[in-house]
């Protein structure tokens, strides 16, 4: 039987997909699966797997919340944290992007991607 929310996961994705303008194909090719993968999870037949909530969470640049139908805000929310707890959440966000870029760098050109135990930041 199909909950609500695998349809309003299936929307959010299909929502944020089409105002990035791409394909289901685009995205298939992205996480290396089949266009009728992602047309199921947009239809609401198939829920994507932790893994791919993140990858689109982060590819779209929004929260997993907000993907999950958890939350209506599409970022995460700084209020109420200090300004030192903000500039680590736009550090680690920045870094990520940036691990993201050069990981999809070296994959491309068949090189070995790091593991994130080569970066281990100092404490605040």
């Amino acid at each position: 039987m199909m909950t609500k929310e695998l349809f309003y996961v299936g929307d959010r994705i299909k929502a944020l997909r089409e105002s990035a303008n791409m394909t289901q194909s685009q995205i298939a090719k992205t996480f290396k699966l089949s266009r009728s993968a992602v047309n199921y999870w947009e239809l609401g037949l198939a829920v994507p797997s932790t893994q791919y909530i993140v990858e689109l969470a982060k590819l779209f640049r929004v929260s997993t919340d907000y993907l999950l139908g958890m939350s209506d805000n599409s970022t995460i929310s700084v209020e109420g944290l200090s300004e030192k707890q903000v500039t680590a959440v736009l550090a680690v966000s920045f870094l990520s992007e940036v691990w993201r870029i050069r990981s999809a760098q070296r994959s491309r050109c068949g090189y070995p991607v790091p593991t994130w135990q080569y970066f281990r930041p100092k404490a605040l």
